[in-house]
């Protein structure tokens, strides 16, 4: 890909469909699977060849099971292990199965090809709900059919580059390989020793491996990078194919990133008898919880109010959408898989709940209006230059705009069909309702000790009661987090925000989707709209005001000025209007603080067992998912959902490193 090419377009696959609706792809010449039996080959080549039914036969639950796939391609590899797995695995055992795919199959495609394999209907049914669109980076899914759920990561992009940027904790390996893709003499760019070199870099002592080709030079490549590799009978017209497994590696393992962002080993298992603590029950601390407790861990969720999501992340209604850029940089690669992880998610918690339940998601749709110049060029390039799909953002002029928000706009946008806005306390409730999570509300934890020599951190009341001795603490409490000793050093600055809520009349109604601008303005929720919000760079006394009534008005009128107009004079009176006041916490780079707590400087060690997911500032609804992910990831010791420069840009080391690299010699 060119520097002038689209910096979020990933070309897909070409496919063309013989008569008896075979993929055929048109880029490499090639067949997708052996046409004298797709599934056959399947389980002999992969499921076999890596010994599959025997090695899961003998999990024990709580086990988890990671499998690599070069070349996802039409999902048949994927679906036939997840079918297996059903059949063999332990119920409470986990299945994390990565693929790289460099050119995906449209979803019609997807779909058109799944149907040529009836049996595993069942399962492509989620898998197709959930697949994303064809956009570079890591796209995690946690995916449900019958009992046995399964995390699959997708990684979209080139497989040598997507490997590199894998981020693993140590100890963490791949424990079998499907090496698929086309022929080696078609698709060359892919079988190359840079790839081998990333399949041992992920690979352990025994790590197995399998694949249809018994070409030369990827034998040697294999053998090279220190697998030990055998010939075996193959499938249809191939006279031989690969196996074996991992022995060690022949060269210097070259982990992504900068040494200090290298991950310290995973300290938790599921089986642990002390659960994890996870301090804040926001929309960061709730999420983490229910992250961990997906896992099977056990979990004690802490906050000083009397429910989820009573602080920060307890305003009527919070907006759904993500500030994105045209520009492919680490924080604005986070910044879009954050929102389409968000929306996964959402969408996932929406089907789950009960009819009793409160509706968590509405998917509206959502306006970023360009209401000043810069604004305009910014979201056009967004639209037009990113390479982003329209069924995730496009650009509507005003005419357009007007007619979705069903009420008159001057001005066009970028559209989000599937923003939207949340019932945020609600949504903190059911995360944090799990039978793994118990939670201690009305109970705040004032002190952190850590026990050096039992390894464990305890959690200490206002009184000096120990509350919890536990190997594994998060800490969610925004910006009180730094109250914690350990922390204190971590730039979190408080900024208190104010919403406004708006009393619903028959010209405010017609509102149809999310209005965002400097500010935002949602549709009515029963009877009032929320808009705003403030920001108050000193807290006072915390409580809503007038004079935030009013910067929030004058807002209102300055960004959606036709909106104002329709509104009666009551409507428009700071005096009578109702509000929320909060307390949100942000970092000077505007990112958040999500990762391994460390101390010292030079050089930086890691305090065992202490993570931070924390400074989300207003973007929590939006960022929270993911980092939720990302934590549960790190105390587990899965692969992380993010490439490792979108870790190291939210490692909270960052700041000691920029503080070190800054600091001036001593004379």
């Amino acid at each position: 890909m060119s520097e002038a090419d689209p910096p979020f377009a990933l070309p897909q696959a070409e496919i063309d469909w013989s008569a008896d609706d075979e993929p055929f792809s048109s880029r490499f010449g090639d067949h997708y699977a052996s046409r004298a039996g797709a599934l056959a080959e399947s389980r002999l080549v992969f499921l076999d060849a890596n010994r599959l039914g025997e090695r899961w036969s003998g999990l024990r639950s709580g086990d988890r099971f990671t499998l690599g796939e070069t070349g996802f391609g039409t999902g048949s590899n994927f679906l036939l292990a997840w079918e297996l797995w059903q059949r063999l695995a332990p119920a409470a055992a986990r299945l994390h199965y990565l693929a790289v795919e460099a050119h995906p199959l449209h979803p019609d495609d997807l779909a058109r090809a799944l149907t040529r394999h009836p049996p595993l209907t069942a399962l492509s049914e989620p898998l197709l709900a959930a697949y994303p669109a064809a956009i570079p980076g890591i796209h995690r899914l946690e995916l449900h059919a019958g009992t046995s759920p399964v995390t699959l990561d997708l990684l979209f992009g080139d497989a040598e580059a997507m490997l590199a940027q894998l981020c693993t904790r140590q100890g963490f390996a791949i424990d079998g390989w499907f090496l698929d893709g086309f022929a080696p003499q078609r698709n060359p760019g892919m079988w190359h020793d840079g790839l081998y070199r990333q399949l041992a870099r992920l690979s352990r002592p025994g790590t197995t491996f399998g694949t249809y080709t018994a070409a030369g030079a990827v034998r040697r490549g294999l053998s090279d990078a220190g697998f030990r590799v055998e010939r075996a009978s193959g499938f249809g017209h191939k006279r031989e194919r690969l196996l074996g497994h991992f022995v060690a590696a022949t060269a210097p393992v070259v982990e992504p990133g900068p040494p200090w962002s290298w991950l310290p080993p995973a300290r938790h298992a599921a089986t642990a008898s002390a659960p994890v603590a996870v301090i804040g029950a926001g929309i960061a601390g709730s999420s983490t919880a229910q992250a961990l407790a997906r896992r099977g861990i056990e979990v004690a969720l802490f906050d000083s109010e009397n429910g989820a999501g009573r602080a920060a992340s307890g305003n009527p209604q919070a907006v759904l959408y993500s500030k994105l850029s045209a520009h492919a940089t680490p924080q604005s690669r986070f910044a879009l898989h954050s929102y389409l992880h968000a929306l996964r998610f959402y969408q996932a918690l929406e089907q789950q709940r009960s009819a009793e339940q409160a509706t968590l998601l509405h998917g509206c749709g959502l306006l970023q209006l360009a209401t000043q110049a810069a604004t305009r060029q910014r979201l056009l390039d967004i639209a037009h230059r990113s390479g982003l799909p329209t069924t995730l953002v496009r650009w509507v002029d005003a005419a357009e705009a007007s007619q979705l928000a069903g009420v008159a706009l001057a001005q066009g946008g970028l559209l989000f069909p599937t923003g939207g806005w949340l019932t945020p306390t609600a949504l903190c409730q059911q995360l944090s309702s799990h039978p793994r999570i118990r939670c201690h509300f009305g109970t705040a934890v004032t002190q952190l000790r850590h026990d050096a020599e039992h390894g464990s951190w305890q959690l200490l009341d206002g009184s000096g009661h120990c509350l919890l001795r536990t190997a594994t603490v998060v800490i969610s409490a925004g910006a009180a987090s730094t109250r914690f000793e350990p922390l204190a050093a971590l730039p979190i600055k408080p900024i208190g925000g104010q919403v406004s809520q708006l009393p619903v009349s028959s010209a405010s109604r017609s509102l149809q989707l999310v209005l965002c601008g400097e500010g935002y303005l949602a549709p009515a929720d029963q009877a009032a709209h929320t808009f705003g919000a403030s920001y108050r760079l000193h807290d006072d006394d915390g409580l809503p005001s007038i004079d935030d009534h009013r910067r929030n008005l004058a807002m209102l009128q300055q960004e959606f000025p036709t909106f104002h107009q329709q509104l009666a004079d009551e409507q428009l009176d700071p005096a009578r209007l109702a509000g929320r006041y909060g307390i949100r916490a942000t970092t000077p780079d505007r990112l958040p603080l999500v990762g391994p707590v460390t101390a010292g400087a030079q050089p930086i060690r890691h305090l065992p067992g202490l993570y931070i997911n924390a400074g989300h500032g207003s973007r929590g609804f939006v960022q929270a998912p993911l980092c939720a992910e990302l934590i549960a990831a790190l105390v587990s010791g899965d692969s992380l959902p993010v490439e490792s420069a979108v870790m190291t840009a939210l490692n909270p080391a960052r700041f000691a490193v920029r503080a070190l690299k800054h600091r001036k010699p001593q004379s």
